[in-house]
């Protein structure tokens, strides 16, 4: 997901300068405005939302991040393929929105799935792919951006982290360990 989310971060304001011919600052407002503002109230939901769902099930975080990231991704490439402004904001709301959700759960629900003794090398590696994939996604994806335009690696990357999804919940329901909360 970090490998599509930088990717849409880094592009999307060159991207809407040059699809609706907007200046710098119209396009780095409208390609971050939105998205930020959805992707906080994301986060913010999903830390609660999985929350109260580990009372319920030992997978919940990790059915919140599945969750997220499977919403998310046919919305990253709805952005691309918005035809107005107002849709672009609708499609980078949505995909703010559930990737912030899915944010708000990747440590707390990999935890469910390590013993407590490996939480800060599962914490670690985490933060180091996440990082790696951002900065080959932002990258590759200006690298693309001259051959094949944006659109169809999102379309790529979008199906990549739908299957992350379906494989994170199989996984998770039969791996994840309970939490006690109290």
């Amino acid at each position: 997901m970090c490998f599509l989310l930088w990717m849409i971060y880094a592009w999307l304001p060159d991207y809407l300068r040059s699809k609706f011919r907007l200046d710098l600052a119209g396009s780095g407002l409208h390609a971050t405005l939105t998205l930020q503002v959805a992707s906080a109230c994301g986060l913010l939901s999903g830390g609660w939302l999985g929350d109260r769902l580990v009372r319920v099930r030992a997978q919940g975080r990790c059915y919140v991040v599945a969750a997220g990231l499977l919403v998310a991704a046919p919305l990253a490439p709805a952005i691309f393929a918005a035809p107005t402004i107002p849709l672009m904001q609708l499609a980078a709301a949505g995909f703010g929105f559930f990737s912030g959700l899915m944010l708000s759960n990747v440590v707390a629900g990999a935890y469910q799935m390590v013993p407590p003794q490996r939480y800060g090398l599962t914490a670690g590696c985490l933060t180091l792919a996440g990082g790696l994939a951002g900065g080959i996604g932002t990258l590759l994806g200006g690298l693309l951006d001259r051959s094949v335009g944006l659109s169809q690696p999102v379309e790529w990357f979008s199906g990549v982290c739908a299957l992350c999804a379906v494989l994170l919940a199989i996984v998770a329901r039969r791996k994840a360990i309970p939490v006690q909360v109290n």
